[in-house]
């Protein structure tokens, strides 16, 4: 991640989890908790949560029962 970038830190995780959903997730597959992809991006699970509000609403995942994220 940049924080010297002109771009939102989520919009760069935004980006960075569309290539990964794209790449390496089938549908139905769920996506690592709140909490590890925040780790993983060195970040905080708020703007993890920004990131992955703005991706559901793109209709990328659903967060279903239990608070599984699955991709669509």
């Amino acid at each position: 991640m940049n924080n010297y970038d002109d771009q939102p830190l989520y919009d760069q995780i935004v980006a960075k989890l569309q290539d990964h959903i794209a790449l390496h997730m089938q549908l139905g597959g769920k996506l690592p908790a709140e909490r590890r992809i925040a780790e993983y991006y060195h970040v905080s699970r708020s703007t993890i949560r920004q990131a992955l509000d703005e991706l559901e609403s793109m209709g990328l995942f659903v967060v279903v029962k239990m608070g599984y994220m699955l991709v669509i």
